[in-house]
């Protein structure tokens, strides 16, 4: 996804399909987790993503590198104890 999307568009389309049918088959879409500041929107009928807030990929790399200085972290205090 570029970082120049603008807001609203809709940026793809989620397609799934079930054997079930009846009211059964009615499919939801929706995000379940790691929308990063609440940037995308899916329509839980149509399966559309729209980009809602202008994705912010610094902060998204940010958030990742403490993240991972977190990690190092805690995983030198683990060895360090034992």
């Amino acid at each position: 996804m570029s970082e120049d999307v603008s807001e609203s568009k809709v940026i793809t389309k989620l397609s799934a399909t079930t054997p079930k049918s009846g009211p059964a088959s009615n499919l939801i879409y929706g995000i379940a987790g790691g929308n990063v500041g609440d940037a995308l929107r899916i329509d839980p009928h149509t399966g559309e993503v729209n980009e809602i807030r202008h994705f912010n990929f610094t902060y998204l790399i940010l958030c990742l590198l403490l993240f991972i200085w977190n990690l190092k972290t805690i995983l030198k205090m683990i060895f360090i104890s034992f």
